[in-house]
């Protein structure tokens, strides 16, 4: 990163606060001119922001009062990895989010890992490690390695972000060559969870009868990756096993209740093609878990759910700086014990979502998009798939029409 990037972005990012954000403009500025000042072939010093506003016809999303128009939509991050030597690096990058009620700018480590490759067919990360689940869960938050301004809610949920994003813990990862067949790269994981009280399984849970609650998390998991003999062509399987641990406490009760979700499933399919200037990429995503409560209700001490999701993506880049697409996304919530009431309706646990977007990317490292949501079904509040029935005291409509404009830049 040179000098002249860092006046470039100097003049596109002002040295303010915006509205709502906790993250100050100066300090992203001057990481990109410290980092022109480092050795890059020991110490990297990245970082990204995007700054976004959404508005709607109907619902509001995402916990953001987008009915009405918001900005309240920011959030970046800033990295350091240190190349000890060609086998070992050491890497730790800081995170902060407002969006809606989600994160609301306070700021966190967002991963910490030291990371030994022995071989080309085994490594070890060690840390707060991001994991690997699907396509883009390890990479979720760089939004200008894609088109869409949001990614697919009903398979990368921004308000359950701190629940599949890292674990602390380990990984063993690799690849292997199948020569003519291509390669696999491969992780195992296993860890803690971390937890987030602003978060959307928390607001959740609140909405659905509960106040004063803490949880804690435990996961393993797989991920393996075929780069197929298929030029541009990479298929997947991903599975991650979790439990989660819950206090709480009923509104309108002065007993404390404990959950127990001691099977939490995810599995994940997905297949990306890239050829030339077209890209596709879709992806199933099935989601079992059972949980066991005490202190609640006979009728509420067995809960489960079953919640398929998938979308299908394509995009075409017109010109080095244009690029179109769209997806289509849907998610379903199914109860396998009927033991909480549900809201019943057109819109009532689903959501479906259409989307079109276009990107401008006016530098090499500052893009621009605007992107149409139009979206069926809103959800539940245990689904937490943007819907929330504290922001909606009316009620909520069947369906949201949303316009999402966001601009970020990375170094």
């Amino acid at each position: 990163m040179n000098k002249g990037l860092a006046r470039r972005v100097g003049k596109i990012i002002p040295s303010v606060d915006l509205p709502g954000s906790k993250i100050p403009m100066l300090f992203l500025l001057l990481a990109v001119q410290a980092s022109a000042q480092i050795s890059k072939e020991a110490v990297q010093i990245h970082g990204f922001f995007s700054q976004g506003y959404a508005i709607s016809d109907h619902n509001n999303y995402l916990t953001m009062d987008t009915s009405r128009g918001t900005a309240q939509m920011t959030d970046g991050g800033l990295n350091l990895t240190w190349r000890v030597n060609n086998k070992l690096r050491v890497g730790v990058q800081a995170y902060d989010r407002y969006i809606g009620e989600l994160g609301k700018g306070r700021v966190s480590l967002d991963w910490a890992q030291v990371d030994y490759r022995l071989r080309d067919w085994l490594g070890f990360r060690a840390g707060k490690v991001k994991t690997a689940l699907g396509l883009f869960t390890d990479s979720q938050d760089e939004e200008f390695l894609y088109p869409w301004a949001l990614l697919p809610q009903s398979v990368y949920p921004l308000d359950l972000r701190e629940i599949a994003y890292a674990h602390i813990g380990f990984d063993l990862y690799g690849v292997i060559g199948l020569r003519r067949f291509g390669s696999v790269s491969y992780t195992a994981y296993g860890g803690k969870v971390p937890a987030d009280s602003r978060s959307g399984l928390v607001y959740g849970l609140e909405d659905s009868g509960f106040s004063n609650v803490t949880y804690s998390g435990r996961t393993t998991g797989y991920d393996a990756r075929w780069s197929t003999p298929v030029k541009g062509l990479t298929a997947g399987l991903s599975q991650s096993f979790g439990q989660r641990d819950y206090s709480g406490e009923i509104d309108g009760a002065a007993t404390k209740a404990t959950a127990k979700t001691y099977m939490s499933r995810q599995t994940a399919l997905y297949l990306e093609f890239v050829r030339g200037r077209w890209r596709v990429d879709g992806e199933y995503r099935a989601w079992k878990s059972l949980t066991r409560a005490w202190g609640v209700p006979t009728r509420l001490q067995q809960s489960g759910q079953v919640s398929p999701s998938w979308f299908t993506a394509l995009s075409f880049r017109i010109t080095p700086r244009i690029e179109v697409g769209a997806y289509r996304s849907q998610y379903r919530y199914s109860p396998v014990f009927h033991a909480v009431s549900l809201p019943t309706g057109d819109g009532a646990n689903y959501v479906d979502d259409t989307t079109v977007t276009i990107r401008f990317d006016p530098a090499r490292y500052w893009n621009i998009k605007l992107e149409g949501h139009f979206i069926d079904g809103f959800g539940n509040a245990l689904s937490a798939r943007g819907f929330y029935p504290r922001y909606h005291p009316q009620g909520m409509q069947p369906t949201t029409n949303m316009l999402v404009v966001r601009t970020g830049f990375n170094f």
